[in-house]
């Protein structure tokens, strides 16, 4: 074989050796980006289910929010707000310009019910009451509660944050005047109690009184004028005891004195019968003899 065949045949080897190794090299490296394009495709699928997920929770966070403002409506944060001096409500620093019952102030139609809720004192926030706008400014505006206050219900008010609703939920409206019908039906049973108690307590002031009057007439005064009854001035135990005293020594001298007449009586009659006895002896005498009869003992 010639010389330059021979060349030409170690160059095909050469170059089919080398065909091979880059055929193997593409089809490796073609392997690994079909696995890069198959987790490019995993991943894309999967981040399109998360966005598809991401777009029907963000579906319902925004649902759920058009359904809160649809039950709570707006809200205004009112700095610098508390109490009204003098009435059942309070002044809050929103007014028209915020958009507070501006409407119905264009439209010249009653201002409307609003809930208030106090963030000065309480965490979390205190509701105050459902209040009723009485006066409204551009920056300010004055409402009073749609109730009557409960016993110093007002004085626990702190000045401070404030936030005004427009609304709240049916439910939550149900729960609070439940909870009113309650607290109402509590107070006047307070009031009954405390009434009853009043007239228990001045029951027994009058009992008091009067035993305290009897005690007086039963254990004296002592500051009583000396010129008063010995009831008044020893009272009527002391005074009994001395009247019975008295009286025992009255019956005393009168059983010494029913002794000493029993004694005289049974003296008398020993006296009596011994006269008659000598009467009797002087009239025998005198008629048997002429002997003069005996004087008889006095």
């Amino acid at each position: 074989m010639h010389t330059l065949g021979k060349v030409f045949i170690g160059l095909i080897i050469l170059a089919v050796i080398g065909a091979f190794i880059l055929t193997h090299q593409l089809n490796k490296r073609q392997d690994d980006w079909m696995r890069q394009i198959a987790q490019l495709k995993a991943t894309r699928d999967k981040n399109n289910d998360e966005l598809r997920l991401a777009r029907l929770q963000t579906a319902e966070l925004e649902a759920e929010v058009n359904r809160a403002m649809e039950f709570w409506g707006r809200q205004w944060t009112a700095t610098n707000s508390g109490p009204l001096q003098g009435f059942d409500g309070v002044q809050v620093a929103v007014g028209a310009n915020m958009g507070l019952a501006a409407k119905e102030q264009q439209l010249g139609q009653p201002l409307p019910t609003v809930y208030i809720f106090s963030d000065a004192d309480q965490n979390p926030s205190r509701f105050l009451g459902e209040m009723k706008i009485e006066q409204l400014d551009n920056n300010r505006a004055a409402a009073l509660l749609t109730r009557e206050a409960y016993p110093g219900e007002i004085e626990s008010w702190q000045p401070g944050v404030y936030r005004v609703r427009e609304s709240i939920p049916p439910g939550w409206r149900s729960t609070l005047w439940d909870l009113h019908t309650r607290q109402t039906i509590a107070d006047q049973q307070v009031i009954d109690e405390t009434a009853k108690l009043d007239i228990q307590n001045r029951h027994i002031a009058a009992s008091q009184k009067a035993l305290d009057l009897r005690l007086a007439e039963l254990n004296g005064d002592a500051a009583a004028p000396s010129n008063a009854p010995i009831e008044v001035q020893l009272g009527l135990v002391e005074s009994i005891r001395q009247e019975e005293a008295d009286r025992n020594d009255v019956l005393e001298d009168v059983d010494q004195l029913r002794r000493d007449l029993s004694d005289r009586y049974a003296e008398l009659m020993s006296v009596l019968e011994e006269n008659w006895s000598i009467v009797r002896e002087m009239y025998e005498t005198a008629e048997s003899s002429d002997v003069p009869p005996r004087t008889a003992r006095n």
